[in-house]
């Protein structure tokens, strides 16, 4: 008992140390400086038409000292967890570890080539996938994670980790800046298509018809419910982020609120209630790729009856709401 309490006592008093001087932060604003030095060279070369044997140097060099940094943070976490007698894994628990080894990896994906750029960024998401797990109050990770979905093209997965990064304890304020961005960027392309957002009826076509499932949102089935669970999650925290009240609001602004929360109440019933619609046509409901992100929805409305019990709705909103409990 004794040594377990001594091994506690250093534990602590190491995180207490760390904490306290940002020691982490520090350790990252060193190598972050360097990476800043080395991207002005890149975008001094490329408006200066340096030679190309040149740029290539440079970018060798950039992914060698990239390799260092990564081997530094973890020759760094084994020698604490050696010093201290860690079991493996402590150490990262409540600390950025995870997500700083993400970003150097990303980092290394940005200047590489496409087949290397690919392996690096999945390898970068794991990293801010475990840092968001082990810091679930943190906002940084999933903004980390919006941001390689929008390397990939993944806009759907871009959005839901920018709106994970708002909602958390420790929100990351550069999340809301890149979510409106994401939107504008959303609104511009479908316009160039097809004149127009997105309307129910092109929901009604991904939804499919007949007894049988089609996988209009994924490969995989599972990859289909996952999506489907993104897209209410989107809409659920949208609710939420409406019905806040912020301090010292205008009454203009505050009309907007309350426009912004009837929109967001219409879109959420009437999606989920698309999605009930079309599992009652299927002939195996139980297995349908819809039930996840409707369970979600049930279960969110069952912790705010609140929400359920709106006294405040325009027509429109009344409407989406009888048509998803009918």
């Amino acid at each position: 008992m004794k040594s377990i309490l001594c091994l506690l006592c250093r534990t602590l008093n190491m995180k207490v140390i760390c904490e306290g001087h940002e020691i982490e932060h520090l350790l990252w604003k060193i190598h972050y400086k360097r990476i800043e030095e080395f991207r002005t060279h890149f975008i001094s070369a490329g408006k200066n038409n340096i030679n190309p044997d040149r740029t290539k140097r440079i970018r060798s060099t950039f992914r060698s000292f990239l390799s260092e940094a990564t081997g530094f943070y973890h020759d760094l976490i084994l020698k604490i967890r050696s010093t201290y007698v860690l079991p493996f894994g402590y150490f990262s628990e409540g600390s950025d570890s995870s997500a700083v080894s993400g970003d150097l990896t990303r980092y290394k994906g940005l200047y590489g080539d496409a087949d290397y750029a690919s392996r690096e960024y999945a390898a970068a998401s794991v990293y801010y996938k475990e840092a968001a797990l082990l810091c679930p109050s943190n906002g940084n990770p999933h903004h980390q994670l919006a941001i390689l979905a929008s390397y990939s093209g993944d806009e759907v997965t871009a959005i839901y980790r920018y709106f994970r990064s708002l909602a958390v304890d420790n929100p990351f304020s550069a999340a809301r800046e890149n979510l409106i961005l994401a939107f504008d960027k959303f609104h511009t392309q479908n316009h160039e298509v097809y004149g127009q957002l997105p309307v129910i009826s092109d929901l009604q076509i991904l939804l499919s018809s007949g007894p049988h499932e089609e996988l209009n949102f994924g490969v995989e089935a599972a990859e289909n419910a996952l999506s489907v669970v993104k897209l209410v999650a989107i809409l659920i925290f949208t609710v939420h982020n409406a019905n806040k009240c912020a301090d010292n609001q205008s009454f203009a602004e505050i009309v907007q609120r309350r426009v912004v929360l009837q929109n967001a109440f219409t879109t959420a019933f009437e999606f989920v209630g698309y999605l009930l619609k079309r599992c009652v046509e299927l002939h195996d409901i139980a297995s349908s790729i819809y039930l996840p992100a409707i369970l979600a929805f049930i279960e969110w409305l069952a912790c705010h009856p609140d929400f359920v019990a709106c006294s405040e709705m325009d027509e429109e909103q009344a409407g989406a709401r009888s048509f998803f409990w009918n």
